[in-house]
């Protein structure tokens, strides 16, 4: 969710950021029928299916290409979400779904900023990520193949390369 953090950066401190990057991030609120998505999920979560849910949603967040090799970091966030207070997860769930939308202040940054995606990302597919170049011609946009939506994970060499070219 550092997008999302970077993005709110930008709005309150822009004097203080020379560039922002958004990994696997958008620039979108939730729409209705995401905040009812969400909604279940804080229900899972706040009765006891926390785990359960990680166990789902955790490996959809790999390139169904790279899962096998990225095995032990699913094993490992998951298990970290058995450490996790469900009210604390919960909390960060109702933050995205009432954070704002960024198109705006993005599109009128003062500052370079860059979009990488991963070309197989099932929570931002490519018709989501060719509407957010539509919406913000003036960034820039690296999509990174072969990966979902860890691409830093999955990829890292690639993020490193972009991000260091932008900086």
């Amino acid at each position: 969710m550092g997008g999302y953090v970077g993005q709110r950066f930008l709005r309150d401190y822009p004097d203080r950021i020379s560039a922002l990057v958004n990994v696997n991030s958008n620039p979108y609120a939730d729409d209705p029928l995401k905040v009812k998505d969400r909604e279940k999920e804080i229900s899972f979560i706040l009765n006891g299916k926390l785990v359960q849910l990680a166990q789902i949603a955790i490996p959809n967040m790999y390139s169904k290409a790279n899962l096998r090799s990225c095995d032990d970091k699913v094993a490992e966030t998951v298990e970290i979400c058995e450490t996790h207070d469900p009210e604390g997860v919960a909390a960060v769930v109702r933050g995205l779904m009432t954070r704002d939308d960024n198109v705006a202040l993005l599109a009128s940054a003062m500052v370079p900023v860059m979009f990488i995606y991963g070309d197989s990302d099932v929570y931002a597919p490519l018709s989501r990520i060719q509407q957010i170049m539509h919406d913000l011609p003036g960034c820039r946009h690296e999509i990174v193949p072969g990966t979902g939506h860890n691409t830093h994970v999955e990829n890292p060499k690639a993020v490193y390369d972009l991000v260091s070219s932008l900086l």
